[in-house]
This record gives structure tokens, sequence and C-alpha cells, in this order.
């Protein structure tokens, strides 16, 4: 039985499993995942939902998840906690929030440069956040 849930977009649904902790990759035409949890059934069925448009953001390698002390700051990010504006080494950021959605998803439809460039970018903003 499939239940309706809001429509929510395959990055975004990519953006939940990230933050979840589950790690996807697609073998053949299935959708894959890892997770040290069991995850919660409104994510399986979002995953379900959107399969067709995941498959091919995924690619054949997936995506490895996010190092594990990012996940307090995409947690309080994700929960509208950092709306302020915080000064990085690139300069001034309004909306720390935003900065931080936004290269989260980054990370989740680039590639391996673009994933380092997106770690370093969370990195910089997990030291702001914690300081």
């Amino acid at each position: 039985m499939t239940t309706h849930l809001p429509s929510r977009t395959a990055r975004e649904v990519l953006l939940r499993a990230q933050h979840e902790g589950l790690e996807l990759w697609v073998e053949g035409d299935r959708v894959r995942y890892r997770c040290p949890h069991r995850p919660s059934q409104e994510l399986l069925e979002l995953l379900r939902q959107k399969k067709t448009e995941l498959i091919p953001l995924l690619g054949a390698r997936g995506v490895p998840p996010l190092p594990p002390e990012l996940t307090p700051l995409i947690r309080a990010a994700s929960s509208g906690l950092l709306a302020r504006a915080v000064f990085l080494p690139g300069g001034m950021v309004p909306d720390l929030g935003r900065y931080v959605c936004a290269w989260c998803a980054a990370y989740l439809v680039g590639d391996r440069s673009s994933r380092s460039q997106a770690i370093a970018r969370l990195q910089e903003a997990r030291r702001a956040w914690c300081s």
C-alpha cells in the first residue's frame, strides 16, 4: 500500500536521506541503501516514490555519506536554527542555515571534486557555528 506524502523533489529526498545517515547507491534499476539504524517509514516511502528521479542523480556509484561530525550542523540548518549572518574565510554569509543546505545539496549532486569543495565549505561553516 502506497501512502500519499507531501510532494518533495528528488534532491530534497536525497538531502533528507543524507540527514538520516543513509548511504545510497544504484544497482541495476534499484536504489539501495545502507544505514546504521532503521530509516523512518516515511523516508523509505519517499525513496520508493522518487526512485526513477533518484537513479540519474545517484549515478552508478551513489553518494558517500558526509563526515559524521557535520551531522549536528546539518540538523541545526534543516531545523532553521542557523538563520543568522556569519563571517567565513570567503566573506560574510547572510544566512548560515541556507548556506549549509546549499552546500549539502551541492555535495549530493556533485562529482568527487565538487564534493571535496562542499565538505571544505561545510567544515568552515561548522567552525563558525561552534565558535
